[in-house]
């Protein structure tokens, strides 16, 4: 390469800088506009809410949502968000509210795969009570990390146990169920699954994850296939997060015709 001559000349220079300030927004300040210009009015809630709840990151955010995601997730991440932004105004009204980076990063990377809109409403419950006052709670980081292993199945299962069990509330305040059993026949075409191994899998690491008791699973003596998915305590907790709440299961399920109030133990 001859090292007296310049790699552009002036001339072309200005057009290099003509085509970039052409082609990029300078003005942006958050990284979020190529988002909402590729994805148009589509991913209006998603903007706004990620600027809101997360500000000093939303750069960041901007550049993924921008860069790394296609229609698909972008639409998954505005079906989140809208819901999430619903249960923030209705949980936090007129209150200024944000959640830990770490969390929304999680949140956005793990839900936006998603596009059932059941498991969408569980990731925008979780996104929600992320948000606190301070914004530097991180407990909901555990729940994230065991929703984006469940499947659509093991989210339909644990909800639905964990509307139906009856709940004990102890002196202490902590929340246990009595067990629940449920023919597997009747639920799986309740729920159009008609795999009764599968229904059995599922249970079964329902039970391994802790989110139901250590008794759970397909009661193998049984001829009607009946299987116990009682709702562990941290079952309980994962499905409150999960509606958007942040208060303590016996504050969620109080007054419920199915509680139990007494001494307990969880033995």
């Amino acid at each position: 390469m001859d090292e007296d001559k310049p790699l552009l000349n002036i001339g072309e220079v200005n057009a290099v800088k003509t085509n970039i300030n052409t082609s990029v927004n300078v003005t942006d300040q958050t990284g979020l506009s190529g988002f909402g210009n590729a994805a148009d009015k589509l991913a209006g809630t998603a903007t706004g809410l990620v600027q809101r709840i997360c500000y000093p990151a939303a750069e960041e955010f901007g550049l993924m949502l921008g860069d790394s995601f296609g229609d698909f997730r972008r639409r998954n991440f505005e079906a989140i968000a809208k819901r999430a932004k619903k249960n923030i105004e209705e949980s936090h009204p007129g209150e200024d509210v944000s959640a830990p980076p770490r969390l929304i990063a999680s949140v956005i990377e793990k839900g936006s795969w998603e596009d059932d809109q059941f498991v969408q409403d569980l990731w925008a419950g979780l996104l929600s009570s992320s948000c606190t006052e301070e914004g530097d709670d991180d407990s909901n980081l555990l729940f994230i990390n065991i929703l984006a292993n469940l499947t659509k199945l093991q989210a339909h299962i644990l909800n639905h146990a964990c509307i139906h069990a009856k709940k004990i509330i102890g002196s202490s305040g902590v929340t246990f169920c009595m067990d629940l059993r449920i023919n597997l026949k009747e639920y799986g075409d309740e729920i159009g699954e008609k795999d009764f191994h599968r229904l059995d899998r599922e249970i079964d690491n329902l039970r391994s994850s802790g989110l139901l008791t250590p008794e759970s699973s397909v009661e193998i003596n049984n001829k009607k296939g009946v299987a116990n998915v009682t709702p562990s305590t941290l079952g309980l907790h994962m499905f409150v997060r999960c509606q958007g709440s942040r208060i303590a299961p016996y504050e969620y399920f109080k007054g419920a015709p199915e509680i139990i109030t007494g001494p307990c133990n969880s033995s």
